[in-house]
């Protein structure tokens, strides 16, 4: 099994949305996935010439699983921990007091200090087909109780500085 990810990251690093749509590929170890994920938006979609559109979708390497204050770190860790090739880190959110920005500072809009993060699931090969991969991720949510919109063929995902990441 080969030990590289391709992973996209975002040409742009840390920017909203609207400013992080091309993106570029990048061969990483998948023990070291975090350290990309400090400075870059990132997907685990690889799109068509670069551009994050579910029309471009040409293959997943990982699948990744968001949650938004719904369930506890902890319990999703103990979940995963006998799964190979995990890789839960922290979203910029994470135990604030107030929604954070795409830099990673705060708003004014209160929420409530929980856990936010995400899980990422490296698959023994990529999945290469936008509907088989819509239909393994409603799988995934639906079993875990994670954010349905990860399901879309072009999302992207908030690096941030102060993350932390725990490898299975």
């Amino acid at each position: 099994m080969n030990k590289n990810n391709q992973i996209l990251f975002s040409y742009t690093g840390l920017l909203p949305a609207n400013q992080s749509r091309m993106f570029k590929v990048a061969e990483i170890e998948f023990s070291k996935l975090h350290t990309l994920l400090l400075n870059h938006n990132y997907s685990n979609i690889i799109f068509n010439g670069g551009i994050r559109k579910a029309e471009n979708f040409q293959s997943a390497w990982a699948v990744i699983l968001d949650f938004d204050g719904t369930h506890r770190l902890d319990e999703i860790k103990k979940a995963f921990s006998a799964i190979k090739n995990i890789c839960i880190i922290t979203s910029k959110s994470h135990q604030q007091r107030f929604k954070a920005n795409v830099d990673g500072t705060l708003t004014d809009k209160a929420i409530v200090p929980a856990d936010y993060f995400h899980v990422i699931i490296k698959l023994p090969t990529p999945i290469t087909d936008l509907v088989k991969y819509k239909k393994f991720m409603t799988n995934l949510i639906n079993k875990y109780g994670s954010d349905p919109s990860c399901k879309d063929g072009g999302r992207f995902y908030y690096g941030h500085l102060n993350q932390t990441y725990w490898y299975s």
